[in-house]
């Protein structure tokens, strides 16, 4: 067993509302899992393995293309790719997500699934999260939570969707700072009609009406922030 070599985080909200498990995988061949790319199952990984298969077995250098520069792959990360579409081949339920550069995410509520493909790729694999397991049953039983650590004064995180949000709205945030947080980041791009996948913490549910009056249209996501002990009460 190799779970030592990951650092290890704490699952506090449910990935995409559903899973519990999340491992965050470092390989160059990231981009060919992307959901959308495959045609069947996991058709596009599997052409591109074929392909550099042969590379391989030959002893020829195997490149990756990022933007216009090719990058050399090394043995052990196209074996490794291997090992990864072999092992999705396998699995059920769980969710690929690809992030910048040679990022790959996979959640699931198999815990020993995702367990099982770190110790088949010790060099890829960087990362697993996973809940408390206290936790375990509030996450799965209550809706759109995240447990956090102390007591929070702004009960509520409240995410955006891609729709042009009125610019008005960075004002009205300005104004209220008793009543909302706002990073700066986000506070310039809503001031000029942006909040895509944006968030700010509000302090209670009379605030939270107050602004779906305002951009309800916007709202993507609301999240309720409880601290652990308060869940039983």
């Amino acid at each position: 067993m190799n779970h030592f070599k990951l650092r290890n985080l704490e699952t506090k909200k449910l990935h995409y509302g559903k899973f519990l498990y999340k491992l965050a995988i470092h390989n160059p061949y990231a981009l060919y899992f992307r959901t959308e790319f495959q045609k069947g199952n996991l058709e596009y990984i599997k052409e591109k393995l074929k392909d550099d298969q042969i590379n391989f077995d030959t002893g020829m250098p195997i490149y990756r293309t990022i933007y216009r520069s090719e990058v050399a792959v090394s043995d052990q990360d196209f074996l490794d790719a291997k090992t990864i579409y072999t092992h999705l081949k396998s699995g059920i339920d769980f969710k690929v997500r690809v992030e910048r550069y040679n990022g790959l995410c996979l959640y699931s509520n198999d815990k020993g699934f995702l367990l099982d493909l770190s110790d088949k790729i010790p060099n890829s694999a960087k990362e697993f999260w996973k809940p408390n397991k206290s936790n375990v049953s509030s996450l799965l039983s209550i809706k759109n939570i995240i447990i956090v650590d102390k007591e929070p004064d702004l009960k509520y995180k409240v995410t955006f969707n891609s729709k042009p949000i009125n610019p008005s709205f960075g004002k009205w945030l300005s104004a209220n700072t008793d009543k909302s947080r706002v990073g700066k980041y986000t506070l310039d791009n809503i001031c000029i009609g942006y909040a895509n996948n944006s968030y700010i913490f509000i302090r209670d549910t009379k605030v939270l009406t107050m602004i779906e009056l305002i951009v309800g249209h916007n709202i993507r996501k609301v999240e309720e922030l409880i601290y652990k002990p308060n869940i039983d009460k």
